[in-house]
C-alpha cells in the first residue's frame, strides 16, 4: 500500500513539474479553444524605428530577419491615421525550455521599452505560426463602435480601421503599453461577450515579401485564421510566388460584376 502511495505521489508530482515546464495558448474560432504549443526557436518583433537595437545587434544568441514596414500608414480610422512600424522574425540559436523562452522575450520587452514582442506557436499541421501586433474584432451592431472604442482605451490598444469589405469587422493593434498580446487581447474581447468574434493575426509565413496593401485580408492567398478561418486553408500563393510571380503577363477575367474602382484593381485593371 504504502509503495502503490509512493508511485501516486511521485506521478502527481512528474505532472505538476512537466505542466509547468510546458505553456498552451490558444485563440477561439467558432466557439471553440484552438490550442496552440510555443515554438521556442524565433518571436516576433515589431519597432518603431526601421532599424534594430543594439542590444539585439550584439547579442550571440539572436539573429533578426530584415525588418519590413508593417504599412500602418495605410490605415486610418476616423481621423487618426496610423504610422508605420517595423517587424521582422527573431532566431534564438539556443534551445530552451518554454519558461526560458518565455523569461528571454520578457529581457528583450525590458530592454527595449518601445518594442511589441509576441511568442511564436506550433499547431498540428503548421510548425511555425507568428504572431503579429494586430488583431481582428467582429462587433454585433455597428453602434457597438462605442463598446469597441471604450475596451480599446482599457486595453491600450488601437482601433488602426474598419474593414472595408468585411461589414462589422475591425482591425486593432496592441502597442508598447499593452499588457497583453494579440492573442490574449483577441481573447479577452471575444471571452467579454460584447463582441460576435475576435480573432488574432497569425502569420504562418514571414518569408514572402508582399507589397499588397490587402494582402493581409485574402484568406483564399494565404489564410492565417484572419476573420475566424481556418488556418493553412488557401491556395499557398506565397510557395508559388517562390517559382514564379508572372511577370509581365496578362490575365483576362470576362465577368460583369467586376468593380472597376475597387482599390485592389483600379490601378492594375484593362477596362
Amino acid at each position: 500500500m504504502k509503495k502503490l502511495l509512493f508511485i501516486l505521489v511521485f506521478i502527481l508530482v512528474y505532472l505538476t513539474i512537466n505542466a509547468q515546464e510546458t505553456s498552451y495558448y490558444f485563440y477561439n474560432y467558432k466557439g471553440e479553444k484552438v490550442y496552440l504549443s510555443l515554438n521556442t526557436s524565433c518571436a516576433f518583433i515589431s519597432l518603431k524605428e526601421q532599424q534594430l537595437p543594439e542590444n539585439i545587434k550584439k547579442s550571440n544568441i539572436v539573429k533578426a530577419k530584415e525588418l519590413k514596414s508593417d504599412k500602418s500608414d495605410k490605415k486610418q480610422y476616423k481621423n487618426r491615421k496610423g504610422k508605420n512600424r517595423f517587424y521582422t522574425e527573431l532566431n534564438f540559436n539556443n534551445k530552451m525550455s518554454d519558461k526560458q523562452y518565455l523569461h528571454l522575450l520578457s529581457d528583450i520587452k525590458s530592454e527595449n521599452k518601445d518594442a511589441i514582442i509576441s511568442p511564436y506557436f506550433r499547431l498540428e499541421n503548421s510548425d511555425t505560426i507568428g504572431l503579429s501586433n494586430f488583431f481582428y474584432v467582429k462587433l454585433k451592431a455597428i453602434a457597438d463602435t462605442v463598446l469597441l472604442r471604450q475596451k480599446a482605451e482599457l486595453m491600450n490598444c488601437i482601433i488602426m480601421e474598419e474593414d472595408a469589405f468585411m461589414p462589422l469587422w475591425f482591425v486593432l493593434s496592441t502597442t508598447e503599453s499593452s499588457n497583453f498580446n494579440a492573442m490574449e487581447c483577441a481573447n479577452i474581447f471575444y471571452e467579454s461577450g460584447l463582441f460576435q468574434a475576435a480573432n488574432p493575426d497569425l502569420m504562418v509565413n514571414l518569408v514572402h515579401g508582399v507589397n499588397d496593401t490587402y494582402f493581409s485580408q485574402q484568406w483564399n492567398l494565404s489564410n492565417s485564421g484572419q476573420y475566424g478561418g481556418t488556418i493553412g486553408v488557401d491556395i499557398r500563393a506565397g510557395d508559388a510566388w517562390t517559382l514564379s510571380k508572372g511577370n509581365n503577363v496578362i490575365v483576362a477575367v470576362i465577368d460583369h460584376g467586376i468593380e472597376l474602382n475597387h482599390p485592389d484593381l483600379a490601378a492594375n485593371i484593362y477596362s
